[in-house]
């Protein structure tokens, strides 16, 4: 984006007091958004301002300090580790740039919130499949890229409850149970806490409870993220559709 454009834009939302979102992928793009963020802190401060970094594709590590320090959050997209780290590694970014996109277990160890999302086509509208990518970092070809940035399973259904409330200023409406807050849930058949950490993809969707009333799921629905009946073939037409999409976006910030 236009730098002039970025800075006008960002300096009257901010103004306005808006919380602001913005979709980052490359470390140069996070470096202009931390740069504009302090510059507007710096002229006009605002408390828990809570501006969001949406994707977090690719960072350095001293970045992540400089979010905490400056008061941002993090809605990280973990199915970038699956669809892309094994071809970035050859093309674009290399491996060690490559295995580290989306580094949660960096913006855990520094104490920074932050949430999953799909950016539904580019992963599946699946927040179990989200949990699975982020808590095993399972590549395409069936390696664990950068293991130390692996989470936890609870830090995973934290990311798609109550982190993602958070990260919409939502936290004393939605995200969690507790009295005063909408009482609509998603019952699973399994608990994504005590199964195998290879397992949270599985897990099927019993139904849900919205507005009071309880909502069976229908039978035989798949899951997003399920290997399709025809062996695997659709499953990697979407897995390469989800490359060629990001190579649009992606390397137009590199």
């Amino acid at each position: 984006m236009d730098k002039a454009l970025f800075d006008r834009a960002f300096r009257i939302y901010w103004d306005a007091g808006y919380q602001l979102h913005v979709h980052v992928n490359g470390d140069a793009g996070l470096d202009r958004v931390l740069d504009t963020l302090e510059a507007n802190l710096r002229r006009n401060p605002r408390y828990d301002h809570r501006t969001v970094i949406v994707h977090f594709a690719v960072s350095a590590f001293e970045q992540v300090q400089r979010i905490r320090n400056l008061g941002a959050i993090v809605s990280g997209n973990p199915y970038y580790v699956r669809a892309l780290a094994d071809q970035y590694s050859v093309v674009g970014l290399g491996p060690e740039r490559a295995d580290a996109m989306v580094r949660l277990g960096d913006l855990s160890r520094a104490g920074i919130r932050w949430s999953l999302h799909s950016d539904m086509p580019m992963a599946p509208a699946d927040p179990l499949f989200l949990m699975w990518c982020a808590v095993n970092r399972v590549t395409a070809s069936g390696r664990v890229a950068a293991p130390d940035q692996r989470i936890s399973a609870e830090e995973a259904l934290r990311g798609v409850t109550i982190e993602a409330a958070y990260s919409l200023k939502m936290e004393d409406e939605i995200g969690s149970l507790a009295p005063g807050k909408r009482a609509n849930m998603t019952i699973l058949d399994r608990n994504p806490l005590a199964v195998n950490p290879m397992e949270i993809r599985d897990i099927a969707v019993w139904g849900t409870v919205m507005e009071g009333r309880v909502l069976p799921g229908a039978k035989g629905e798949r899951h997003a993220s399920k290997v399709p009946a025809d062996g695997g073939g659709a499953a990697r037409a979407f897995e390469r559709a989800a490359l060629q999409h990001a190579l649009k976006v992606v390397h137009a910030h590199l």
